[in-house]
């Protein structure tokens, strides 16, 4: 049993969760977890703070990760009302503080990024409000994307840091995408190749998933193709659309398993993760949720490359929680008895079971947990031992696999397409008013309710009756002009459009 525990190696991460936005990331290797989209907040939200620094001294203290991963979105970076963004060192200091007062790092290594809130209105790296690059753990000495090693038991993980915030950063609402410069996709291309010749595994991790992420040539395709091979990519960012899409997970078409992971801002989620012979494994958990179980083996079917071979005689469980484990069991099918596990070590049980029953098709792994404290959980999976497996649900694998710059100018295409049928509309109902001599034929359906026939008549509404072909773009640009506004200032405002002419004048000016 001591023989299978030295030869299974145990990385988890702990990331925090936060936002469409501070969407990743706290991940911990070792016995461990992730956490992601912190946003601590001086205006909104106080308890997102003091339930993570309970995070930090209990639950991460109980799991003893190696390893912590925060991808991005530390902080809210937003105004009292909401609109406006602005970095404040109070947010930055509650962050910083957090990690000094908990002890973290005495027994774990916290690798954290920046997020696309951890970049409003940022000019440059080296400017004042950098706040990530003093307040942060791994900002001084990594400005963007980097590489951090971690070895146990004679193995060796890289994880690899992927920063594709803008330069300079915007405030809201414009830096929702990520951009790759190509000196950027160059480095992480690097740091690729020197993990692939000097570490056994290499997991990624950044805040925005790869298909909000914009690359030089082939938009997200470079930098899916530079993660080819690696473990898994951790994200955030997208909050599982607020909870109406969670367990937003899929697998690349080159194979790389990509995870987004619920906010800590408003669901309280953290993800626990072992690498356990080579099988990656994880699950998504909310805070105080206690005990947690992890099966390493056999592995969950949906997440797994290739149908499981390594110590499949071995049933291997990672369970925690604050009180001791009291009662662990498992069994396979409903059909199947309740086995009893053994400890074998820190949060390592296992039980003996034979897979060769087992061979064809989806069956389902079931374990039972009660600790010292009398709350009970039981947690299932599916797992097979010939390649069977259940798909990835539509909504998220469309997600996490499309292309954000498609996607973009597809419904720029609408929009156009929208203007000039607008266009179209009006056009028709002008000829049919010509060609009745009725001023209004519009006598049907809702234009008969006496509030439909009574607005024309009033003020302000009988002026945008009379002139509905101008004001619908003159409101798609004022709306525009404040998106502007939120994010330059009125200095954009007003220069931005002499910029555009004298740009239009010189490029007339280039000859043929």
């Amino acid at each position: 049993m001591k023989q299978w525990y030295r030869r299974c190696l145990l990385w988890v991460c702990m990331v925090m969760i936060g936002a469409l936005s501070v969407t990743q990331v706290v991940q911990v290797v070792s016995v461990g977890g992730e956490v992601s989209d912190l946003h601590f907040s001086i205006w909104n939200d106080k308890s997102r703070i003091t339930e993570f620094r309970d995070f930090c001294r209990h639950s991460i203290r109980t799991i003893e990760p190696a390893v912590v991963l925060a991808s991005g979105d530390l902080t809210d970076a937003k105004s009292v009302d909401g609109m406006g963004s602005l970095q404040y060192e109070e947010e930055w200091q509650y962050y910083k503080t957090i990690l000094q007062e908990t002890g973290l790092y005495n027994n774990t290594v916290w690798l954290d990024i920046r997020g696309n809130h951890d970049n409003f209105n940022m000019a440059s790296l080296s400017s004042a409000t950098n706040l990530y690059k003093s307040h942060s753990v791994q900002g001084g000495r990594h400005p963007r994307s980097y590489l951090h090693s971690v070895r146990r038991a004679g193995v060796s993980v890289a994880f690899i840091a992927v920063d594709t915030t803008l330069l300079p950063g915007p405030k809201r609402p414009f830096n929702f995408v990520g951009v790759l410069p190509p000196s950027e996709l160059s480095l992480l291309q690097r740091l690729a190749e020197e993990a692939r010749a000097s570490h056994n595994h290499t997991v990624w991790f950044g805040h925005y998933p790869t298909s909000c992420i914009i690359g030089p040539e082939h938009g997200c395709k470079d930098l899916r193709m530079a993660m080819s091979g690696g473990v898994a990519y951790l994200c955030g960012h997208l909050h599982s659309l607020g909870g109406l899409v969670p367990a937003m997970h899929a697998r690349q078409l080159n194979g790389l398993l990509e995870l987004e992971l619920e906010d800590w801002k408003d669901g309280r989620m953290f993800r626990v993760m072992a690498l356990d012979g080579g099988q990656f494994s994880f699950i998504d958990v909310r805070h105080n949720t206690w005990p947690l179980i992890l099966v390493t083996n056999p592995s969950h079917a949906t997440y797994t490359n290739t149908p499981y071979a390594t110590y499949a005689d071995t049933i291997r469980v990672l369970a925690w929680s604050p009180s001791s484990i009291r009662r662990l069991s498992v069994r396979i099918d409903e059909a199947g008895a309740w086995v009893q596990l053994s400890h074998v070590k820190g949060p390592l049980y296992s039980a003996r079971w034979q897979p060769a029953l087992y061979t064809a098709g989806l069956h389902t792994l079931e374990v039972a947990a009660e600790d010292g404290d009398g709350r009970r959980v039981v947690h299932q999976q599916p797992f097979s031992m010939d390649g069977s497996k259940p798909s990835f649900r539509l909504l998220p694998s469309i997600l996490l696999t499309s292309n954000i710059s498609a996607v973009f100018q597809f419904l720029f295409g609408c929009a156009v397409c929208l203007c000039i049928l607008l266009l179209c509309v009006f056009r028709y109902l002008h000829y049919l008013m010509s060609s009745s001599g009725k001023r209004n034929i519009c006598r049907r359906g809702i234009f008969r309710w006496t509030i439909m026939r009574a607005l024309p008549k009033i003020g302000l509404f009988a002026q945008l009756a009379k002139n509905v072909p101008l004001v619908i773009p003159l409101s798609i640009q004022s709306f525009l002009t404040y998106l502007m506004y939120l994010a330059y200032g009125w200095v954009c405002v007003v220069l931005g459009p002499i910029r555009s002419c004298e740009k239009e004048e010189t490029q007339s000016e280039v000859p043929q």
